[in-house]
């Protein structure tokens, strides 16, 4: 690393008691067939002979240039294609001595190179640094950089197993909102799901580590303020260690199986959000486990909500290293206003903007399968006249979450990130509304965890009609439905609007019935009767608060209509 560590990147570091003990062992074999042909063999430990899993194999050419890398599965075993213009050969892995050695020339149509590592006495071992003037010298710089000389190979890990060994991912993105008051409580809960096959990790930094560098990490835009977090390659990039000083963390109660190496920034800057924080690392196992960090300078009130994030890391046995969870703590304002004897005075309540991630499974070509505890949702739904309701949709509000009933109505909702869920029936015939049915049944998710719901569940039908019971629609003997929404042209919905209803009668006459509705916020209306008969016309009529009209016009076609209003602004 320029500027700090000597002798350099791209040059094999050395401790004060560094001895080189690894070997190299080359061997040529013949090219049985095309996919053969390259760079293989087996990476283990010098005394043991166990394999060592997770080692970046990488080839040089004689710059120090990187062409290219792989990583030993957990057999050890790796395999690269063969550079022509190779110079060298390097391998990596946290908690082991690096390795280089020089590629015999015209070696590279199908060679064997077998190496072995030699573990490091300490994760803590010192070395030689010369450092950045802007940083404090303290007594613990060597050896914050010999951990850092090992974190950077653990980081460096992650990279190249998204390069090496792409997966099938599901992921599970999540936002929380939390409401500003004394007793904070979760005011919106959202889930969404992918399932992706590609070389992206779970999280990544959407700028360059030049760019935070220089304009920090938060973008203030048209009242809007985006977050941005480090990852692996930006904590990698010179450019960011040269702004950043080393030290070694103080221990902390809830990790304490591991070493803490912290960065903070050179100097604090007028204007720009700037963050600090921790690598820790499992000393070990002699693995990543987490960068936390926070954001500074956000300013006053603040400091309560602890902005700022973290980023989990997970070592599978075929070596590869993942991103399993990542998480942001963000502060938002909600302006509210009040009137005063002279004027209006405007003040702001600051509440916290939980988003992050969660890895629930992931697959490899190789046949290794990672799985999250998350916790499931198990239940039965019945019918109101007792018969089990089968093949029926069942959801969680505001989420991907769904699943549909078996014979037996029992169904199984998996994969659920902790927080709390608010269960709906999904209903075809009302999807052009944006509109679920409620079943008013609330339950908190927890990790490795199973929940239990049994409950009776409405039809469409019955849900209108218990709306309407609800309002004072309903007489006895109704049988027929109507249920819609007014939608501004701009689809907001529109609430404190009249509605009021008319069918054609066999005279030809438009017939008012002598009901009405005003709609709630929610912009939803409902009708019932017995005027809705099958083949009839209706006409839903909405009425504005300057007393302009909007008139839509349904044909009915069965017990139950679904109407949508737009009315323009």
């Amino acid at each position: 690393m320029r500027a700090h560590a000597e002798p350099g990147a791209g040059r094999r570091s050395r401790s004060r008691a560094h001895v080189v003990c690894a070997s190299l062992l080359l061997s040529l074999a013949p090219a049985a067939d095309l996919d053969a042909q390259g760079l293989r063999g087996t990476i283990t430990e010098v005394l043991s002979g166990r394999p060592v899993a997770g080692a970046i194999v990488a080839l040089l050419d004689s710059a120090g240039t990187t062409l290219v890398r792989g990583l030993s599965d957990g057999a050890g075993l790796y395999r690269i294609p063969f550079a022509p213009s190779a110079h060298r050969l390097r391998v990596i892995r946290i908690g082991f001595h690096p390795f280089e050695a020089p590629v015999a020339a015209g070696a590279g149509v199908d060679a064997t190179y077998d190496v072995r590592l030699e573990p490091l006495p300490s994760l803590l071992a010192p070395i030689i640094v010369r450092a950045n003037p802007g940083c404090p010298r303290r007594s613990d710089t060597e050896r914050a950089f010999g951990l850092w000389t090992q974190a950077r190979a653990a980081l460096l890990a992650t990279v190249v197993a998204r390069e090496a060994t792409p997966a099938e991912k599901r992921r599970i993105r999540y936002e929380q909102v939390f409401s500003g008051g004394a007793k904070e409580e979760v005011t919106r809960h959202t889930v969404r799901l992918s399932t992706e096959s590609d070389s992206l990790g779970s999280f990544f930094a959407a700028r360059s580590a030049g760019d935070f560098v220089r304009q920090g990490f938060m973008e203030a835009q048209n009242g809007q303020r985006t977050f941005f977090g480090p990852d692996a390659e930006v904590l990698l990039d010179d450019e960011f260690l040269l702004s950043y000083c080393l030290r070694l963390a103080r221990p902390d109660a809830a990790r304490a199986d591991l070493a803490g190496l912290a960065f903070v920034p050179v100097k604090a800057r007028r204007g720009i959000i700037d963050i600090d924080g921790v690598v820790w690392i499992d000393t070990i196992a002699r693995s990543l486990r987490e960068i936390a960090f926070r954001y500074r300078d956000l300013g006053r009130g603040t400091a309560r909500f602890r902005p700022g994030g973290s980023i989990s890391f997970l070592e599978m046995s075929n070596g590869v290293v993942l991103i399993d969870r990542w998480e942001f703590r963000l502060v938002g304002a909600q302006v509210s206003s009040r009137s005063r004897p002279v004027g209006l005075a405007l003040s702001s309540l600051l509440y916290l903007d939980l988003t992050g991630g969660q890895l629930a499974r992931a697959s490899w070509p190789d046949g290794t399968v990672w799985q999250a505890s998350l916790g499931t949702l198990r239940g039965r739904l019945i019918l109101r006249d007792g018969r089990p309701a089968a093949g029926v949709p069942i959801a969680l509000d505001d989420t991907d979450y769904e699943a549909t009933t078996d014979s037996t109505g029992s169904f199984a909702i998996t994969d659920l990130v902790a927080g709390p869920y608010v269960m709906i029936l999904p209903e075809p015939r009302i999807e052009s509304l944006g509109l679920r049915i409620p079943l008013g049944v609330r339950f908190t998710a927890v990790r490795d965890s199973t929940q239990y719901a049994a409950l009776a569940v409405p039809t469409l039908e019955e849900y209108v009609a218990d709306r309407c019971e609800a309002s004072k629609q309903l007489a006895a003997g109704d049988s027929t439905y109507l249920l819609g929404r007014v939608f501004r042209d701009d689809g907001a919905p529109a609430g404190g609007l009249r509605v009021s209803f008319s069918v054609l009668a066999g005279s030809g006459e438009w017939e008012t019935l002598p009901t009405h509705f005003l709609t709630g916020p929610s912009g939803v209306f409902q009708s019932c009767g017995t005027r809705y008969v099958p083949g009839n016309l209706v006409r839903v009529t909405v009425r504005q608060k300057d007393g302009t009209t909007t008139a839509v016009e349904h044909t009915i076609t069965s017990r139950m209509s679904v109407v949508r209003v737009v009315i323009p602004e």
